[in-house]
């Protein structure tokens, strides 16, 4: 088990084989700067779309995110919890969405109420999908709904 800690705030917790992140580990992404190979754009455990703050807590196989594992995003404010394949969702998974709690709680300021109206979008058919998404991901696009 290992803690490192980089220059642009990224911090990484956990599992590593020969200076590689290999099994289960905890990962925070700083300021993410683009480093480059060559003509290759380099991206921490392959993320593409990774911002700072947003964090991935999984499974990790030579350097990325394989296997089973979460993604927060703060700023979509949404949560992917499913596989991952060389950085990417790839395989089942599902997208929470935190958008609309958020914003009734603003518009409130009343925790309460804001737990109530999500409440209520979980429960509704009709307003699940606005909140919620399951089925299969492919390089990080949805191909199908469950």
């Amino acid at each position: 088990w290992s803690s490192r800690f980089l220059k642009d705030g990224t911090t990484y917790e956990g599992l590593r084989r020969n200076t590689r992140l290999n099994g289960l580990g905890n990962l925070k992404f700083g300021l993410l700067p683009q480093q480059r190979v060559g003509k290759s754009v380099i991206y921490p455990a392959g993320f593409q779309n990774a911002k700072t703050g947003d964090t991935y807590v999984g499974e990790f196989r030579n350097n990325r995110a394989w296997g089973l594992g979460t993604y927060s995003s703060i700023e979509e404010a949404e949560v992917f919890e499913g596989e991952f394949y060389q950085g990417r969702r790839h395989g089942c998974g599902r997208v929470t969405k935190y958008k609309p709690f958020l914003d009734m709680l603003k518009e409130t300021g009343d925790p309460v109420a804001a737990k109530r109206y999500w409440d209520e979008l979980l429960a509704d058919p009709e307003t699940r999908p606005l909140v919620r998404e399951m089925g299969t991901w492919q390089w990080d696009q949805k191909i199908s709904d469950v």
